[in-house]
């Protein structure tokens, strides 16, 4: 069970948590930026409350963790091996979806030799 602190949920208004959030989060970044850009958008959106997270912040991580443990075959692939070819670049872009902060979120893919 998740424990709140009495200073954090006065203070706000919203429940603070007693977890490694920071951490976990620091975690799931190291992972995007070198094998697992899927979950951009996910860190992203958990980035966004490092200082006071909520138990549904701690859920919303432990959801992210889950999908890993259940897609651990997937990500990118780093060869040496490959012949030199050709630069594949792939883009997306969501202009001011967040009805709550009314931000656009973007994203990239690069390909090169496979």
């Amino acid at each position: 069970m998740l424990k709140t602190t009495e200073d954090d949920s006065t203070k706000s208004g919203k429940a603070g948590v007693k977890f490694p959030y920071r951490k976990a989060v620091r975690a799931l970044m190291f992972l995007m930026t070198g094998t697992r850009p899927d979950l951009a958008y996910s860190v992203g959106y958990l980035s966004r409350v490092l200082h006071k997270p909520t138990a549904e912040d701690v859920i919303r991580v432990k959801r992210v963790f889950r999908y890993l443990s259940g897609t651990v075959s997937k990500g990118t692939v780093y060869k040496s091996d490959c012949d030199a070819g050709i630069v594949e670049c792939y883009s997306d872009a969501d202009f001011g979806r967040c009805t709550t902060t009314g931000r656009s979120t973007s994203g990239v893919v690069v390909c090169h030799a496979g």
